[in-house]
């Protein structure tokens, strides 16, 4: 089974469309309810932030945009934010939200060694109009920026990084700048500098030592382990586990805390990892199929750790900290393996938590954790990362569409400081979560209506100018072309929600190709179908070969020739039959002098060629062999010529001949 057209999503939004850099979710208000901050590429060309909040079911702005990187105007503005990084982080402040703004324009002059400046201002809502607020001094450029609680007392400090250059030797030690919030404003930072072996992206580790506050960690040189940690005074230790690692992440641990270590080679273990102690021994190992760590959810009071699998693409779930398998394995929904090979579907936490505000993950069509035996499914989300539950009592979904954005999305705690992509097709939506936890239909298998070309379900042939889909999809839906793996084109269905769809032909493509087309539907809830096609190009007109037979003494001429498979021919006006292998033949009435005869191959999209054939009826004297004719007719007649050329014959002379000769008179 397959679906013609896309189901209607009822309630969902897609947001007015803007190229994206990136969007959170958070309290910008302060009134309990979560709103959704989004980064975008204004018509004027400037990057601006604006921020949309739910009113009574439908989601209208909070106040106007405010900028974030000037317009390209050929100002001086300009040339400082040109390629410069930024990004949105979500921190808390006493259990309140609050979004900062992270940018790194280029101030100083071409050729420095040191790049200058990290700015950190905080978006606010000051009478209805959103304004940006400094909230640190402006320092030295920075590698990395992350938000945590290091010391557990409910307020996130930052943390920001920046790789040094190398001591003279293999050292390549890290800056760590701690900033700590102090009433309006953040404190000038404490500096410190660890020996972390050039690591410039640390990611938050979580409570992996028991003592108060979250830790930081670091994969470093030779992918090995550093978790970093706040001691007194502000102080920023760095602790080196001493193995290499794939993958971190705290975890429950007999009586308190640990930490889970994947490793490609050792696989998965739990172990202590005490302040200021080495990393202890393996506790519990699992070895099978170990690949990355999603994250820790816990369900009916057992907490899960969610592993992905690196062979076999299936989500495990260990009971912690025992690593006891449970029940079952997550496998891909049957629409997320339908979508395979396209836009990956959505592997990862959600941010903020689910619906209770509790941790919660979504693997490939699943959310988790699984209260109950039945598996929670949901839309696949192709190509879509979760921006995290919104609106009043948590019960819209807003999702980042970013399909050919590099994975993983932005997390809302920072990261690393790239310079961000907005990229076609980039938006955001805001959907009632009922609608999201609706999985597709069919498999999410499409089979929509096609125009110009000749089809079979899921074998096409078409002409050189491809051929058309017709899309029937909700408003807003991103449909993403792709041809022979490569994509093409990405459209947006608009307003009436039908959309004419070219799929082109490669560009290289040689006479009469085979190549695949697919194209994959991404509603506004996240559902994704995917309709795909092997599709024979007929580029080219059909070769055809033909000759003429005459029967002796007979006016009907045979036409005997060959064509390409599948093509219509016709001799003289007449359809000829056409076996599978492309030969045909014809019988014409001819006259018994030369006459043409048209042959006419027509493919199954229109390209045609033509053909004239000459025949005679009743005896073709054409197909003698005039030349040995010739010789033996030459030849015959000089025989003839030979034989028939008089011979003059001389008498005997008789015994009494007395004849004289004659005298000869010499004078």
């Amino acid at each position: 089974m397959a679906v013609v057209a896309v189901p209607d999503e009822p309630g969902a939004v897609m947001l007015p469309e803007a190229a994206t850099y990136q969007a959170v979710a958070a309290d910008v208000d302060s009134d309990g309810t979560r709103e959704v901050a989004r980064l975008v590429s204004a018509a004027s060309g400037a990057v601006e932030i604006e921020v949309w909040t739910d009113a009574g079911g439908s989601w209208v702005p909070l106040g106007d945009p405010v900028e974030a990187a000037p317009a390209p105007t050929g100002s001086q503005g300009e040339v400082v934010y040109a390629g410069a990084p930024f990004r949105l982080i979500v921190r808390s402040i006493g259990g309140l939200d609050r979004v900062t703004l992270v940018r790194q324009p280029r101030f100083e002059e071409p050729g420095l060694s040191v790049a200058c400046c990290l700015l950190l201002d905080d978006l606010m809502l000051d009478g209805g109009v959103l304004r940006l607020v400094p909230v640190t001094e402006r320092s030295q450029a920075a590698d990395a920026v992350l938000a945590l609680d290091m010391d557990g007392d409910g307020t996130d400090e930052l943390l920001v990084t920046r790789g040094l250059p190398p001591l003279g030797d293999t050292t390549f030690p890290t800056e760590v700048r701690l900033y700590r919030w102090a009433g309006n404003a953040f404190a000038p930072p404490v500096v410190t500098e660890i020996g972390v072996g050039s690591g410039v992206s640390p990611f938050v580790l979580g409570d992996s030592d028991g003592a108060p506050g979250e830790e930081a960690a670091f994969v470093a040189a030779q992918s090995r382990l550093h978790r970093v940690s706040l001691r007194a005074g502000d102080a920023v230790v760095a602790e080196d586990g001493g193995t290499s690692v794939a993958d971190a992440v705290a975890v429950p641990f007999e009586d308190g805390v640990g930490i889970a270590i994947a490793s490609r080679l050792d696989g998965l273990s739990v172990r202590s990892w005490p302040r200021d102690a080495p990393l202890g021994e393996p506790s519990m190992a699992f070895s099978a199929n170990v690949g990355s760590l999603v994250g820790v959810v816990t369900a009916q009071e057992t907490p899960q750790l969610l592993v992905r699998g690196s062979e076999v693409e299936t989500l495990q779930r260990l009971a912690l900290p025992t690593l006891t398998p449970l029940t079952f394995n997550v496998t891909r929904s049957p629409a997320a393996g339908t979508l395979s090979g396209g836009p990956p579907v959505h592997v990862g936490m959600l941010p903020g938590g689910g619906p209770d505000g509790r941790p919660a993950a979504i693997y490939a069509g699943h959310l988790l954790p699984f209260e109950a035996a039945a598996q929670t499914l949901m839309a696949a989300l192709p190509g879509v990362a979760p921006v995290g539950l919104v609106g009043e009592d948590r019960r819209w979904l807003a999702l980042w569409h970013r399909a050919t954005l590099p994975t993983p999305a932005s997390s809302p705690d920072g990261g690393r400081l790239d310079v961000p992509q907005a990229v076609r097709g980039s938006g955001v939506s805001i959907v009632p979560l009922g609608v999201a936890l609706t999985p597709e239909i069919d498999d999410a298998v499409l089979e929509p209506p096609l125009e110009g070309t000749v089809a079979d379900r899921r074998a096409v042939i078409a002409g050189a100018a491809g051929f058309v889909a017709r899309i029937a999809a909700p408003e807003g839906s991103r449909v993403y072309v792709m041809v022979s793996d490569a994509l093409i084109e990405v459209l947006v269905v608009p307003t009436g929600g039908v959309l004419a769809v070219p799929i082109g032909t490669p560009v290289d493509a040689e006479s009469n190709p085979r190549y695949r087309a697919r194209l994959l539907v991404v509603t506004p809830a996240g559902h994704g179908y995917l309709a795909a096609w092997d599709v024979h190009l007929l580029n080219r007109p059909p070769s055809v070969d033909a000759r003429a037979i005459t029967p002796f003494g007979s006016a009907s001429v045979v036409i005997d020739g060959r064509t390409d498979p599948a093509t219509e021919v016709r001799v003289d006006g007449q359809r000829a039959a056409v076996e599978p292998d492309g030969a045909f033949r014809a019988e014409v009435e001819l006259p018994p002098w030369p006459t043409s005869v048209e042959v006419v191959a027509v493919d199954r999209v229109g390209n045609e060629s033509r053909l004239a054939v000459s025949g005679v009826g009743w005896f073709d004297y054409r197909a003698l062999p005039w030349i040995p004719l010739a010789v033996a007719l030459v030849g015959l007649a000089g025989i003839v010529l030979f034989l028939r050329v008089p011979r003059v014959k001389r008498e005997p002379r008789r015994a009494d001949d007395d004849a004289a000769v004659e005298e000869i008179d010499l004078e």
